[in-house]
């Protein structure tokens, strides 16, 4: 008998091609439920980038998802005699793997947002922080195809806007027609 013949071998096969499948379905669903306009501060002329609902769910989903693996992964271990032969550091792993996905992705999606003006950019990231730039400041702005989001050069820092923001298209817009076009594109080196 092969290596490959295993029942396993196989299983592993079509675990991975359905959740390829099922990732790249959930990205363009995730895509198509983008709003092109950003929301808007009543009064003003300020637009709110963030993340929509649609990515939003899926956080929860997956932080909800995270605690339940959590809590069968805790009461299997506790209260089964064997558990089917996991060790700590097994369970710890698959438990810490899921929320190594679903922890951050929360984090992020509820904790960036950039607000635009026709005089300011302010991007907030719960990573980075929070950093303020007028248009006329921006060193170089250009589209990243492999990562698939905006990124511009300030010299205080570079600021990534990703294709999944709710209003990418109308901050793109008023980009084009605050910043020069030789400071689109690659940077000069």
């Amino acid at each position: 008998m092969l290596w490959s013949d295993t029942p396993l071998v196989a299983d592993i096969g079509l675990s991975a091609a359905i959740a390829g499948g099922v990732t790249t379905a959930l990205l363009f669903l995730l895509l198509a439920l983008r709003k092109p306009w950003a929301r808007g501060e009543r009064g003003t002329d300020v637009g709110i980038l963030e993340y929509g609902r649609g990515l939003k769910a899926f956080a929860v989903l997956g932080v909800g998802f995270a605690s339940f693996m959590t809590f069968v992964a805790a009461w299997g271990y506790f209260m089964t005699p064997d558990f089917g032969g996991w060790t700590p550091g097994l369970v710890l792993t698959v438990v810490g793997s899921i929320w190594l996905i679903a922890g951050p992705l929360a984090v992020e999606v509820f904790g960036a947002w950039c607000r635009f003006s026709p005089s300011l950019i302010v991007r907030h990231s719960s990573w980075k922080g929070t950093l303020s730039v007028r248009w006329e400041e921006i060193e170089w702005i250009r589209y990243d195809m492999s990562s698939e989001r905006y990124l511009i050069r300030t010299p205080r820092g570079t600021i990534h806007l990703h294709n999944y923001l709710d209003g990418l298209p109308e901050f793109v817009e008023l980009a084009r027609s605050r910043i020069p076009a030789e400071r689109w594109g690659k940077p000069k080196r």
